[in-house]
């Protein structure tokens, strides 16, 4: 048997990637509720769009999740807000050169990082 292949061996890594993957998901969803509840204008839109799209393909299918835009922007706003990775070592991006304009005339000023 090669190393690292014994039943104990597989058995903890297998262990480690189901914690790893439930946690995350978990956090994930959780965080998304709470961002909804925190922000209550954005849960009848979300729920129309849900609804909508699963008469129109018939429940929960692959193409009928392609189709669900808000679905899926709500859920990447909150991870990018409450992103696992901030808990860590990993430094937050910053806007160093200059401020920038966003399309829809949003302005995220430049930050002089104190260091």
């Amino acid at each position: 048997m090669p190393p690292g292949s014994s039943i104990e061996s597989m058995s903890t890594r297998l262990l480690f990637l189901n914690f790893a993957s439930l946690h995350t998901s978990s956090w994930t969803i959780n965080h998304v509720l709470l961002d909804l509840a925190a922000y209550p204008e954005y849960q009848d839109p979300l729920k129309e769009e849900v609804e909508l799209v699963l008469h129109k393909f018939g429940g929960w299918k692959k193409q009928a999740l392609t189709q669900m835009k808000k679905l899926d922007s709500v859920l990447h706003e909150s991870q990018r807000l409450n992103a696992i990775m901030a808990s860590t070592s990993v430094n937050p991006r910053w806007v160093m050169i200059h401020d920038l304009t966003h399309s829809t005339a949003t302005i995220i000023r430049k930050i002089v990082p104190a260091f």
